[in-house]
């Protein structure tokens, strides 16, 4: 590991709360470190500029910066919801012959694919894993959105930019709320063509001990998507919903 990357991680392994302590000063780091106070200080600006460190405006004061505490509550739902998810993901795609897809809140306002099980027929839909979009695009990922805390859920109305991806995406904050309350009415949700055109899908949201975490989805040529598929997925989705719940420890 280079000098410069180990003298990072140290600083970063210091600044961890610990002892009812979440701040501390650039020279206090310094000494415990054993750097020298300008190196110091110019490390902590770089990591600052990503994400890795705040700085407490009024005392100068650093402590942990957002980023890093995103990429924790991504990395515990990443392990905790795809491990557990995928036999009751492999178990739905068997009964449906369609592709199945785990999708997991990573901020307040997008969701990540993380997980899929691949349809079995020649037409089948594709996203490729790593796909984050916007949370009000497409079921899986308004499965997630219409269950969020009500007050997070008015930020993310308040400020988002409803942008279509096709022509057939929600375009209007009213559509929105409207749909929203039906998801949240029914428990699952539905959309056609929204990421993709052609495209159909079912989903479900999942819940963590944090409340919703994520999205257990059918995805499907619209083709092949009536109203008895639907009823029938979103049963099927429910269940499979409640086992992840109850094996991450979730409650609602």
């Amino acid at each position: 590991m280079s000098e410069l990357l180990n003298k990072a991680f140290t600083l970063l392994s210091l600044l961890k709360p610990r002892e009812g302590k979440k701040e501390w000063g650039a020279a206090e780091l310094s000494r415990l470190a054993g750097f020298n106070t300008a190196t110091t200080h110019r490390i902590l600006q770089d990591l600052q500029q990503y994400g890795f460190v705040s700085q407490n405006q009024e005392n100068k004061k650093f402590f942990l910066g957002s980023f890093l505490i995103e990429l924790g509550f991504l990395a515990q739902s990443l392990y905790s919801i795809r491990d557990v998810a995928r036999p009751f993901m492999e178990e739905v795609q068997h009964k449906t012959g369609e592709s199945v897809y785990l999708n997991i809140l990573v901020n307040s306002t997008e969701a990540l694919l993380i997980d899929s099980v691949d349809s079995d027929h020649q037409l089948r839909v594709y996203e490729p894993i790593g796909l984050r979009l916007p949370l009000h695009i497409a079921a899986t990922r308004r499965a997630i959105l219409a269950f969020m805390e009500p007050s997070v859920q008015k930020e993310y109305l308040d400020n988002c930019k409803i942008e279509s991806r096709t022509s057939k995406t929600i375009n209007s904050k009213e559509a929105l709320v409207a749909e929203l309350n039906l998801i949240q009415e029914r428990g699952y949700a539905v959309s056609f063509g929204e990421t993709t055109l052609g495209t159909a899908g079912v989903a479900v949201p999942i819940f963590g001990p944090r409340g919703v975490e994520g999205s257990l989805g059918i995805a499907t040529p619209e083709v092949r998507l009536n109203d008895e598929r639907i009823t029938e997925y979103a049963k099927m989705l429910k269940l499979q919903a409640e086992k992840i719940k109850a094996s991450i420890g979730g409650a609602k």
